[in-house]
């Protein structure tokens, strides 16, 4: 089996080439260099040639990670984080031409949904504009209905809308490296809104498994990729059993979100 990960030189993507380099032959794309085997750059905001940079291969899966992520300082930037993601689907889409036969696997968000309390599945009304990330949200959810509307005619595609990824590795600006970050430090964890809020979150470790597992069964359609809710105050708990003491103290702040965000899958379980 051959395999391509757009954006593998990300958190999620180098996870996955590992893991899946156990059983099948997996190239990659991305737009900064990375030193795994067959693996080369291309910059997806501009029109790029599967073909030309791999001649002769068809792939039997292609893995989309491809995004521009949102961070602090471009939530509101309809150029660089709405219009930009939409104009990087439509480059991938055309390349995707000369793959009608691939199976696509999509990573959405949970963005897409609104980041209130409540329990949300692939059933759910899409409303990204009550987050704080609503281009981002909204531009995840447009991926995926120009993906279902422009790809080559019976391509089958899956759209993984993907809670919190963490673990080794991850973005170091997360709440979940924070919290550790901190603790390290300082030997405390500062909690806003009172450790009230919860969020829907996944491992890396599972992530991988469950990609694993929908590479080999082919589903087709959305599924809310999650493994657990979990109040971030019983995530801090869980860093102070790992890396804390008996004087570890965990500081709540009355101040901050204490929505109960929750997802839940309906969708292609195992």
């Amino acid at each position: 089996m051959k395999i391509l990960i757009l954006g593998v030189s990300g958190f999620i993507g180098g996870n996955l080439y590992k893991k899946l380099s156990e059983k099948a032959t997996v190239y990659g794309l991305s737009r900064s260099k990375v030193a795994l085997e067959r693996c080369k750059t291309a910059d997806f905001s501009k029109e790029f040639n599967i073909d030309k940079l791999f001649p002769n291969i068809k792939f039997d899966v292609v893995i989309n990670l491809a995004s521009v992520m949102a961070n602090s300082k471009n939530l509101q930037d309809l150029e660089d984080l709405l219009i930009g993601n939409i104009k990087m689907t439509g480059n991938i889409i055309e390349a995707l031409r000369s793959q009608p036969n691939s199976y696509l696997i999509n990573f959405s968000s949970t963005a897409v949904y609104p980041n209130i309390t409540g329990i949300f599945t692939e059933a759910s009304i899409v409303d990204p504009s009550k987050n704080t990330d609503a281009l981002y949200g909204l531009s995840k959810f447009n991926s995926e209905v120009l993906f279902n509307y422009l790809l080559s005619e019976g391509q089958k595609v899956i759209h993984l809308r993907t809670s919190y990824v963490y673990g080794e590795g991850m973005d170091e600006t997360r709440i979940h490296k924070m919290f550790e970050k901190e603790l390290k430090a300082k030997n405390t964890i500062t909690i806003f809104g009172n450790g009230e809020r919860m969020i829907p979150q996944v491992s890396i470790s599972y992530l991988v498994e469950k990609v694993s597992f929908i590479i080999q069964n082919k589903p087709v359609g959305i599924k809310n990729l999650v493994e657990e809710n979990i109040l971030l105050q019983d995530y801090a708990k869980r860093l102070v059993d790992k890396f804390g003491n008996e004087k570890s103290t965990l500081i709540f702040v009355e101040k901050g979100n204490r929505q109960k965000f929750q997802v839940e899958s309906i969708n292609h379980e195992k």
